[in-house]
């Protein structure tokens, strides 16, 4: 099996920075099978750099980060968009700021965004598209967890309600049903954070 990773600024749920726009293709087995004498190679795929057209890249060199050829170490915070009214987005982020935050880890909340199955909302309040711009606006990195389990103090995990009405599903595991719904709702969000 092959994992197209399409990763935006996906950090997906493990705590890896991703560059804007790089893509890579990733066997299960690459990752899952992997030895500790293998950190080096594993470190070596995952190096990612944006194209030397746009000047930018962020890259892990001697198990530190550098962004745009600078070292750079990451402050982060987390900022729920469902539980901050979009008005005061802005606000927030220049609050984290001036904390010395440098960058924004956003969970992408399933139940949110499917309330009901097959019918996804990504505006006003659910509109993480924007958030996740005005966030690189207020110049911020951001760590993007796509989930689709993300804790986060959030109901069912943010897994919608209504796979629990699916017969036969067991949620967070590599079930079929569970997975063909975890595969719709990647297939309807990743796509909005491809450069």
């Amino acid at each position: 099996m092959r994992f197209e990773l399409s990763l935006a600024c996906a950090a997906l749920s493990c705590g890896v920075i991703v560059t804007i726009g790089a893509e890579q293709s990733v066997s299960a087995g690459d990752i899952q099978g992997a030895e500790t004498d293998d950190v080096e190679r594993l470190q070596a795929r995952g190096r990612r750099e944006v194209p030397p057209e746009t000047g930018r890249s962020f890259v892990v060199r001697n198990d530190a980060f550098e962004k745009d050829g600078v070292p750079f170490i990451v402050r982060s915070g987390s900022l729920h968009y469902p539980r901050i009214p979009r008005e005061y987005w802005r606000d927030r982020f220049r609050r984290v700021k001036a904390l010395g935050i440098n960058t924004i880890t956003a969970y992408i909340f399933w139940s949110f965004h499917e309330e009901q199955e097959g019918v996804f909302d990504f505006t006003g309040q659910k509109d993480v598209v924007e958030f996740i711009t005005m966030a690189g606006k207020e110049g911020f990195l951001v760590l993007l967890r796509p989930g689709p389990y993300i804790c986060g103090e959030w109901d069912l995990g943010g897994l919608p309600w209504w796979l629990l009405a699916k017969p036969g599903i067991k949620l967070r595991t590599w079930n079929a049903p569970y997975i063909a719904a975890v595969d719709k709702f990647w297939g309807e969000v990743l796509p909005k954070f491809k450069p």
